[in-house]
């Protein structure tokens, strides 16, 4: 880990529960992604979601307690219960933008949007954890776009951009 992120750590353990510091990350978090949201107007599934995935790796690139958090480590269970929360909001979010965009998607047929969600939403925060507890962080371009090509593969069904074979009537997974 960082000396910026063992330092916020150890912050974060010194201060007690710390569910003001969890409800103001998640609040802050949302806040950057809701305004990178373009809406219906991006033309598609795969831009609209490409700019929030982006907006989320970028924001939690520069939060200290961004791994501790999203790791889903804290000790407090009210604190754990918060992340749990806020994993739900991003996964609910992730599927209702799905199934808006779903008709005009590409093998979707047959797919729940609340599953490929589930999967995207936990691969993003996971990889980004990872990522960020590291000793030295990845570059925060090269984690951007390494979250977004797994959250495509996640929901698009392909692996690192490559369609995986499809059955009909039934999901390639």
């Amino acid at each position: 880990m960082s000396t910026e992120t063992l330092t916020a750590v150890r912050s974060y353990a010194a201060l007690g529960p710390g569910l003001a510091e969890a409800e103001d990350f998640h609040r802050r978090l949302s806040a950057a992604t809701a305004l990178a949201d373009p809406g219906l107007a991006s033309g598609g599934w795969e831009g609209r979601e490409r700019q929030i995935v982006s907006a989320w790796v970028r924001h939690v690139h520069g939060e200290p307690l961004a791994p501790l958090l999203l790791q889903g480590t804290a000790t407090d269970p009210t604190v754990r219960a918060e992340e749990r929360e806020a994993q739900l909001r991003e996964t609910t979010a992730m599927a209702d933008r799905i199934a808006e965009h779903r008709p005009a998607a590409l093998g979707w047929r047959g797919t729940d949007p609340t599953t490929r969600a589930i999967g995207a939403v936990a691969a993003m925060r996971a990889v980004t954890a990872h990522a960020l507890s590291r000793p030295v962080p990845p570059p925060r371009e090269q984690l951007v776009r390494e979250v977004w090509s797994l959250v495509r593969a996640a929901v698009l069904g392909t692996e690192m951009g490559h369609p995986r074979p499809e059955t009909p009537g039934r999901p390639a997974w």
